[in-house]
């Protein structure tokens, strides 16, 4: 039994720290909902037989097999329970920080892995991919130990052949976890090369053929996934990628940034005119590491198909802790770096990431909360088997069209929208034309919920109570120089300009193009609505919506719409004009019942679950 009078000041301070771990991953779990990921996994979970659930719920993933055979096992137990779904996951992020902790320690000094745990301990980075039920906290905490391993056997040079079987099993449990995770084990395997000494040469290498073979049961798994080349819904990183990367790291603030980088340097002069070899090689090892699946990712997905993501680094995200904290001090001084680094990392968590916020609010369980109203057209991008989930959980079997699957094209979508069969229309995830285009048939705002990463509309026809979707709007056909019957001669009519300065409140804000045509029934050639956007006369961005796409089949009356919001990386209004009009490349012949535009509310944060929030 451990008496609190006989502990180290060192000791305290990682109780204190795996303390602040606890809290942060455990903080309000009950309110936690399952995220798209842990969804996607756990809509396959329910097949007739084993055959059918390992095809079409593990091969198919592209995942190895083994998170998904546990999550089955838990599903089994527990059901839907989000709580104890996660738990073992978070246990073994919590797990990860003491891990870190001793992989500082041994490497360079306690010091090291105090500072080095609290940093990890305090960054939404590893709380959120470590409390969620997918292979980043398991597979964290199992290459951490293979790591310590290693270390036992290359650093501390220990022989014992017990190391060398557990060196073999860890490296084949990351290839059932994440291919990443593997990944990360080959470079600490081929790095082990370069501190190899001949009187364990045959030891390692038998370590090495212990993992293959037990990796022999999913090589056939392994190599059908390789086909399956990436994410096909992914872009391919740019030279912006590792920016991002470090930004998210720290919390996305610039102080937090700018502090460990200049404790860094000032450490660093101090760790060269002490230069030790060891711990420079160290160093390189500790580098390589972590920049090896991160150069692998970032090739591949340039040269064959898109695969790297930030969650694929965590593997190796340790090593690079280490390194940076390796330079920080003395063991006896480490007390200021502690609090400095998990003050830091909690006020930026709350203040730049708003984790506490974002972080419980689920927009897919309150989307099909939505649907479950009676007579309701319910519309998102989310797949089927999310709305099969839901149905399950409610009990409840409500209707749901998934513009994934069910409607494909904004043709068909605006078909539901004229049949007026329905009192509101719910929408989850939409794009800006397919909000407005809801807002023509359905003009009062009855729910309008907007989050990081997320929006989720309920809209109605009904006038009580009513609340408009734009802050400005205007009817163009009311102006002067508008004709309903124009001159069909020309290539390009109904031109109009704005200065979005003027007219914008907010940078994130979005503006609505919109105009409902009388077509011939049997008239198939295409009008295109055009936004043209200018800074400071130099176009910067062209979008064009036509009739075609939008034009449903049984209906010659129908509205075309477009769309326009400042991308995040602009965020800026000055100098910017929008210029809209008329296509009629082939002169086509038609009415115009309505045309106008209108500016509403942007969601500021819907693409910045991992990006820096606008403010």
């Amino acid at each position: 039994m451990i008496k609190l009078k006989t502990l180290t000041t060192e000791q305290w301070f990682l109780i204190g720290i795996i303390s602040v771990a606890i809290i942060l991953r455990f903080w309000r779990f009950w309110d936690f909902d399952f995220v798209h990921d842990e969804l996607s996994a756990l809509n396959r979970m329910e097949y007739s037989s084993w055959a059918k659930f390992y095809h079409f719920g593990i091969e198919v993933d592209g995942h190895p097999a083994g998170v998904h055979l546990f999550l089955k096992l838990l599903y089994t137990l527990f059901g839907d329970n989000p709580f104890l779904i996660r738990l073992p996951f978070m246990i073994c992020s919590v797990l990860c920080v003491y891990q870190v902790y001793k992989f500082g320690k041994e490497w360079f000094s306690y010091a090291t892995g105090l500072i080095s745990a609290a940093f990890f301990s305090v960054i939404q980075y590893t709380i959120y991919q470590g409390v969620i039920a997918r292979p980043y906290s398991p597979g964290l905490l199992i290459g951490l130990l293979l790591m310590r391993v290693w270390t036992r056997i290359f650093i501390k040079k220990n022989k014992d052949w017990k190391l060398f079987i557990a060196y073999g099993i860890l490296l084949s449990l990351l290839g059932y976890v994440h291919y990443f995770a593997l990944l990360f084990g080959a470079g600490i395997s081929a790095l082990g090369l370069f501190w190899l000494r001949k009187d364990i040469v045959l030891k390692f290498i038998t370590a090495g053929l212990i993992a293959f073979v037990l990796y022999l049961p999913h090589l056939n798994t392994f190599f059908y996934q390789l086909n399956i080349e990436g994410l096909a819904w992914l872009n391919k990183p740019d030279s912006t990628f590792l920016e991002g990367y470090f930004m998210y790291v720290f919390n996305h603030s610039n102080l937090f940034l700018g502090c460990v980088f200049f404790g860094t340097l000032y450490f660093l002069t101090k760790a060269f005119k002490q230069f030790i070899p060891v711990e420079f090689k160290k160093r390189i090892t500790l580098l390589v590491l972590f920049f090896i699946p991160f150069i692998v990712g970032y090739y591949y997905s340039v040269y064959v198909s898109p695969v790297l993501q930030y969650s694929l680094l965590i593997f190796g995200f340790p090593c690079l802790l280490i390194f940076i904290f390796s330079f920080w001090g003395k063991n006896g001084k480490y007390l200021f770096s502690i609090l400095g680094i998990t003050i830091l990392g909690i006020t930026t968590l709350i203040s730049e990431r708003n984790h506490f916020v974002w972080f419980f609010q689920n927009p897919l369980q309150s989307f099909f909360t939505f649907c479950k109203e009676p007579e309701t057209l319910n519309v998102g991008r989310h797949g089927i088997e999310f709305a099969d989930f839901y149905k399950k959980r409610f009990e409840d079997d409500f209707e749901y069209y998934s513009l994934k699957y069910d409607c494909t094209g904004v043709n068909e979508f605006q078909e539901l929208l004229q049949s007026l069969k329905y009192e509101k229309v719910v929408m989850g995830d939409l794009y800006s034309r397919e909000v407005c285009l809801s807002n023509m048939y359905y003009p009062t705002v009855e729910i309008q919920h907007q989050g990081n990463g997320y929006e989720n509309y309920v809209f109605s026809n009904q006038k009580n109570n009513s609340k408009d979707l734009y802050y400005k709007q205007q009817d163009l056909l009311l102006l002067k120089g508008y004709d309903k019957t124009p001159d069909f001669n020309k290539l390009y009519q109904y031109n109009f300009e704005l200065g979005l300065d003027s007219l914008i409140r907010k940078s994130h804000d979005i503006i609505d193009v919109y105009i409902e045509f009388d077509f011939d029934a049997i008239n198939t050639s295409q009008v295109i609505l055009v936004i043209e956007v200018e800074q400071e006369n130099k176009n910067i961005m062209w979008l064009g919506s036509n009739t075609k796409e939008f034009k449903p089949d049984n209906s010659d009356t129908f509205f075309v719409v477009n769309s326009y919001s400042i991308p995040i990386q602009e965020d800026s209004l000055s100098n910017l004009t929008l210029k809209g009009y008329i296509w009629n490349p082939d002169k086509t012949v038609f009415k115009v019942m309505k045309y106008g535009y209108g500016i509403r509310n942007g969601n500021k944060n819907r693409y910045a679950a991992f990006n820096k929030l606008r403010d």
